[in-house]
């Protein structure tokens, strides 16, 4: 399994090195779920899996960081280390990654778009700098940030989406530009997530929405979680989450991420290539399911 701050050394740069030019696309909140619903449809537009391994077995999954807020977990992600910031801060340390210095070129570091750069219109056409850099022979690391799921977390409907490409509409015309510019796609997520389940909330000062600071003993459904890769309030290395799902500390919403669950933890890596294509350095690749 690998750490989501590994993901640029262990998965984008090689495949740069090999040849390729990547499109990284971090699907924010993205589970396994919504992942192959979203795979199914991105195959009947002419996507295969693939992989890196000789061997054809799949890329290993990811670990997020604990708490998965999307400051931690998706800063460390485009990091390419374990850091803590925002969207601007993602930007500037996803430019300056050392490993992917090493694979693109110093006239063209690696670029990243979040939510508000990439369409101009509610359509969902692509921002002209977007596909530009898409389409670019010298970016040779693109990425993007779509929120369309965390979004849809934090309201308070009860609706089960349909997700599909057509259901987030930069995604669609995201994967067409990458097709036309023979980029390989890398898809991702910072943390899943667990449903909201009914039932009362447990107030905690400074807690997240199913994580919060190791002030007291774990209760019932709880577990202390403590170690390098866990950065609490004032970066403590110990945290209190909840490895039950109907656990939550804060107000009702769509859904919820933060505790210890598989499918908030454990995230889909999948690699993309234009299914009629021979990409250097992979091979035919498939998603297994996780045993949850």
């Amino acid at each position: 399994m690998l750490g989501i701050e590994d993901v640029l050394d262990h998965v984008v740069r090689p495949v740069v090195r090999d040849g390729n030019r990547v499109l990284l696309i971090v699907l924010d909140g993205m589970s396994w779920p919504v992942c192959y619903a979203l795979l199914a449809d991105i195959r009947q537009h002419h996507w295969a899996v693939m992989t890196l391994l000789a061997s054809g077995e799949p890329l290993p999954p990811v670990l997020a960081t604990i708490p998965y807020v999307t400051e931690l977990s998706r800063h460390s992600l485009l990091a390419g280390t374990l850091w803590r910031g925002d969207a601007d801060n993602e930007k500037r340390r996803f430019a300056a990654c050392a490993s992917l210095a090493t694979v693109c070129e110093r006239s063209h570091p690696p670029v990243l778009y979040h939510k508000r750069d990439l369409t101009t219109s509610s359509r969902g056409a692509l921002a002209s700098e977007v596909r530009q850099s898409i389409l670019s022979q010298k970016h040779k690391a693109v990425g993007v940030v779509i929120n369309a799921v965390d979004d849809r977390l934090r309201n308070a409907q009860q609706i089960r989406d349909t997700w599909s490409v057509e259901a987030i509409r930069p995604l669609g015309a995201l994967l067409q530009a990458a097709r036309e510019a023979g980029r390989i796609v890398i898809l991702t997520s910072d943390h899943g997530h667990v449903w909201h389940r009914d039932g009362p909330s447990t107030a905690f000062p400074d807690a997240g929405e199913r994580w919060r600071p190791a002030s007291d003993t774990p209760g019932p459904g709880e577990v202390l979680v403590q170690g390098s890769r866990v950065r609490g309030l004032h970066e403590q290395t110990r945290v209190i989450v909840p490895w039950q799902e109907h656990i939550r500390y804060g107000v009702a919403k769509n859904g919820y991420h933060g505790g210890a669950t598989p499918q908030e933890m454990v995230l889909p890596l999948v690699l993309l290539a234009d299914a009629i294509s021979r990409p250097p350095g992979l091979q035919p690749g498939e998603l297994p399911k996780p045993a949850w």
